[in-house]
């Protein structure tokens, strides 16, 4: 009886943990874009400040990561994942909250570099806690749940901002107050050791794994994952480069979409409703990529990713109607969901306990740079192009030169060891998603 009291709180603790984690992923992705629905009121807020000192609001964050992320990376493989997540959340709850009661554009936007830095630390920590903690296709199921979360994120935070911009440019920012369930959340489940992790595994377990002692993960008993440095360099790499790319595409969804959807008419919560059901399509097409991801070519799903990212673009390009651009949303959304997990599969398959932190480092330092680029860019290339719609136009044949890049190089994305594509039978850690 005492066994089974012990197992049912054991459960219980990994649940809890593995809600923490997602909740604090909820926050990698749009954590700087959650007011990204007040722009257009800010902009007649402070009518001196430039169009790009104002969408900065919502990518300086992005650079701020891009300057720290390394560093923080490595911070948190000497300090801990842990004790990195629950000082990064409150970096993130204040400074979220700072752009509430500041008065200028550049305090806000000083803030607004803080609230970076703490993004930094949860994004570098939840992923890497998330590598160390899960195995195989379990390993695999939680980052398509961690990509679900991003696309949760989006819905809570985009739709929670645009309705709360009714009120106000300023009520927006009060949506950073989730950082203090976060961090209640790491205080109350999760450890530096961690956390009682389970994997599910014994030594008999792993003899029994498809490939012998080491098992389908590569992993021998009581050792560390050993990857030749080649696939490390291609995982690394190669994930970065493809992270860089979807970001440059998917940060036009908050830096324009509002804009656009202003030019036809509607209002700041239609904004914020329609990047939220944008953001829940991307939940959805990551819960779908974890089922086909241990049967489907890495480069496949690229592919097929980005070739809906095209689609969406294109779609508003041609077809500038709100019911258009709500579908064109969705399926925007749903490549997201599925070139965002891919990619953190690719990664998070050669990562040790020793360099996770480093890796997720490398990883967000990528994923902010295409946000920062993009910034860059919408403004000049609306510029020369004349238009949000012919932006658009712009972005859907980028997204289609991607989906040739990556049918060229297709042998290299998918010829680099990735344990979250094999087959799931016999994967250690698995049965852990059951708990």
């Amino acid at each position: 009886m005492n066994a089974s009291k012990g197992a049912a709180r054991g459960t219980a603790k990994d649940k809890g943990r593995l809600a923490v984690l997602l909740a604090a992923s909820m926050m990698n992705l749009m954590g700087g874009a959650a007011v990204a629905p007040a722009l257009p009121q800010m902009s007649a807020a402070f009518p001196d400040a430039s169009a790009t000192e104002v969408t900065l609001v919502i990518t300086l964050p992005a650079l701020a990561i891009a300057i720290v992320g390394l560093a923080v990376g490595a911070l948190a493989d000497r300090v801990g994942k842990v004790r990195t997540l629950a000082l990064s959340s409150l970096v993130f709850t204040a400074a979220g909250l700072s752009g509430a009661v500041l008065g200028s554009i550049e305090a806000i936007l000083a803030g607004r570099f803080l609230l970076g830095i703490g993004i930094a630390g949860i994004t570098v920590s939840t992923t890497a806690l998330i590598s160390e903690c899960y195995d195989g296709a379990a390993r695999s199921r939680v980052l398509a749940l961690q990509s679900a979360s991003m696309g949760a994120g989006i819905l809570l935070l985009e739709f929670g901002g645009g309705v709360l911009a009714e009120f106000g440019w300023r009520m927006p920012f009060l949506v950073y107050l989730v950082g203090v369930v976060i961090f209640v959340g790491v205080l109350l489940f999760l450890r530096e050791d961690g956390g009682g992790k389970e994997r599910g595994e014994t030594a008999g377990d792993r003899a029994e794994a498809p490939g012998g002692a080491e098992g389908a993960s590569g992993r021998s008993a009581g050792s560390a994952p050993a990857f030749r440095r080649g696939d490390v360099l291609a995982a690394v790499a190669g994930g970065a480069l493809a992270i860089f790319l979807l970001e440059v595409l998917s940060f036009a969804f908050p830096g324009k979409l509002p804009y656009f959807i202003e030019e036809l008419g509607a209002t700041s919560s239609t904004s914020g409703l329609f990047l939220g059901i944008h953001g829940s399509c991307m939940a959805a097409a990551s819960l779908l990529q974890g089922r086909l991801a241990p049967r489907t070519r890495r480069s496949t799903l690229l592919v097929t990713g980005f070739a809906l990212l095209a689609a969406c673009f294109a779609a508003f390009f041609a077809l500038p109607s709100l019911p258009a651009v709500l579908v064109a949303a969705c399926v925007g959304g749903a490549g997201i969901g599925i070139v965002m997990p891919t990619v953190l599969q690719w990664v998070s398959s050669v990562m040790t306990p020793e360099t996770s932190g480093k890796i997720m480092g490398c990883y967000t330092v990528m994923l902010n740079l295409g946000q920062f680029a993009c910034s860059l860019v919408l403004a000049p290339v609306m510029l020369a192009v004349g238009s949000t719609g012919a932006l658009f136009g712009v972005f859907a044949c980028f997204a289609a030169a991607c989906c040739v890049a990556i049918v060229l190089a297709r042998r290299g994305v998918d010829g680099s060891a990735a344990e979250g594509f094999l087959p799931e039978d016999g994967l250690p850690g698995a049965e852990n998603l059951g708990q």
